[in-house]
């Protein structure tokens, strides 16, 4: 997407966090950091992102952790 000169939005970080949350992978850190340093996460998208994390505990908070520790200046 980004080779192609097409730069995601608030819609596209809010679809790929619910749909990395959903499938379970892990590249769901990677986007909301994105998402964070482009400025492009919205309260839907974080409130999506922590529903999911707080309701699956045992993986959610190294997520959290990672993401915490990438952004926190």
């Amino acid at each position: 997407m980004l080779d192609q000169g097409c730069l995601p939005n608030r819609s596209t970080y809010f679809i790929l966090i619910e749909g990395f949350c959903e499938s379970g992978m892990k590249e769901v850190d990677e986007v909301v950091s994105m998402a964070i340093a482009s400025g492009g996460i919205d309260s839907d998208s974080w409130d999506l992102f922590l529903n999911k994390v707080v309701s699956n505990v045992d993986s959610g908070t190294g997520v959290l952790d990672v993401l915490l520790k990438e952004n926190v200046t």
